[in-house]
């Protein structure tokens, strides 16, 4: 498997645009530890891929032949040749690029402020153009505005209607947008908690962006015994570990101080233990850190 993982790093294409010869088609990749921290894995094991490859988002990967030719340009996917244009896809998907993963949504309302567009402006976000096309990820990015994502918008929602859910789910409410927020919510602790938790939490926060280059710096190494895959494996299940026991309780505390008005007591503590495990991440990433360090004083 060790093999097939660097056989698939090694992937390469000649680009019939630019004609650049043996351009990478692997940007990303992700073994089951890191999956688990990009939220990729479930009740079912059998539905947890070996490996996820996260390719270069100027490419689209269909099935085809063993013997198509490497180069030249088709134009369906009967052609002989490897590299085929479509027209039938406006923008590829599936990648962690930043021009995929950078959305925008709004809200309207009674109990909405009045903010007006809070983030870039369509000409002002990750571009497809130019470049760094696909070479960017969202975290690299400090846009105006606040950080969301998908499991924030109905929280919010049922928070704006007076109405709660049965279950815990694992956004928060957009206190940003709040016009009048609860006693609870008006803490600035609690916004700033809230934004940690996206980082740690959300598939392509910082925490999630500096683990999965970690991983793919590591199942791409070759080292004696395995020994950078094997120690970085281990490093990022203890911060898998950590980031679990955090979130956990942050979220459980964000829900409390969002629908029962429960004052949260410890935020900026929480803050500090939220953004010490971004530093790891970034550490393992860049390759700072030693992978052999026990990371148990992050899961306080």
């Amino acid at each position: 498997m060790r093999n097939f993982e660097r056989g698939l790093a090694g992937l390469t294409a000649d680009d019939p645009y630019s004609g650049n010869a043996n351009q990478p088609l692997t940007e990303e990749l992700a073994d089951p530890t890191e999956e688990a921290i990009l939220h990729m894995v479930n009740a079912d094991p059998a539905r947890t891929p070996t490996v996820a490859m996260f390719a270069n988002p100027d490419y689209y990967f269909n099935p085809g032949s063993t013997s198509c030719t490497a180069s030249g340009l088709g134009t369906s996917s009967k052609s002989p040749n490897c590299v085929y244009q479509t027209m039938g896809y406006a923008w590829d998907h599936g990648d962690y690029v930043a021009e995929v993963n950078t959305n925008y949504v709004g809200f309207v309302g009674p109990a909405v402020k009045n903010l007006g567009l809070d983030g870039p402006a369509a000409n002002q976000g990750p571009s497809s153009a130019g470049a760094n096309s696909g070479l960017t990820v969202v975290s690299d990015y400090h846009l105006p505005g606040p950080w969301t994502d998908e499991t924030d918008i109905r929280p919010t929602i049922m928070y704006l209607l007076g109405l709660r859910d049965d279950y815990e789910v694992d956004g928060r409410v957009i206190t940003q947008i709040l016009a009048n927020p609860n006693h609870a919510l008006r803490n600035p602790g609690v916004t700033a908690l809230g934004e940690c938790y996206k980082q740690i939490n959300s598939s392509v926060g910082e925490f999630a962006a500096n683990t999965l280059q970690a991983d793919t710096n590591a199942i791409e190494s070759s080292t004696p015994g395995d020994s950078e895959y094997l120690q970085t494996d281990a490093a990022l299940r203890g911060l898998e570990v950590a980031r679990d026991h955090l979130a956990e309780q942050i979220k459980g505390e964000l829900e409390a101080a969002e629908f029962q008005d429960q004052p949260i007591f410890g935020a900026w503590y929480q803050i500090g233990a939220c953004r010490a495990l971004i530093r790891a991440a970034s550490d393992l990433a860049s390759g700072t850190a030693d992978p052999t360090a026990n990371s148990a004083s992050l899961k306080r």
